[in-house]
């Protein structure tokens, strides 16, 4: 799994997008959310679990004409930097109930 983008919005808040993610359970499906616990191993050894929010984007096309059904990206809110984020691994280490996106939305804000 390859972290592709950090990027900051908000409070301490972070939208992550993963890529070759090769552990997406068949029952996460496109176009929704989930509850999630991360792993993110950082650099300098440490390792911290957090809830977070997962989405598994919409089944496109990329502009070579490859279905991209690897992706997925986390809503999460953290102390941590951006910079400590995207040279972190981040694993998904469980996949919880499925959220509406209003759900979602609120969960990111009140984290």
């Amino acid at each position: 799994m390859a972290t592709t983008d950090v990027i900051p919005f908000g409070d301490r808040q972070f939208l992550i997008q993963l890529s070759a993610v090769s552990t997406i359970p068949d029952q996460i499906g496109f176009s929704r959310y989930y509850e999630a616990t991360c792993e993110i191993a950082l650099e300098d050894g440490n390792t911290t679990h957090l809830e977070c929010v997962v989405h598994r984007p919409t089944n496109r096309r990329n502009v070579a004409g490859i279905r991209a059904t690897d992706r997925l990206v986390l809503l999460l809110k953290t102390d941590l930097t951006q910079s400590q984020l995207s040279g972190a691994a981040i694993t998904l280490e469980q996949y919880g109930a499925e959220l509406s996106e209003q759900e979602a939305v609120r969960r990111r804000i009140h984290a």
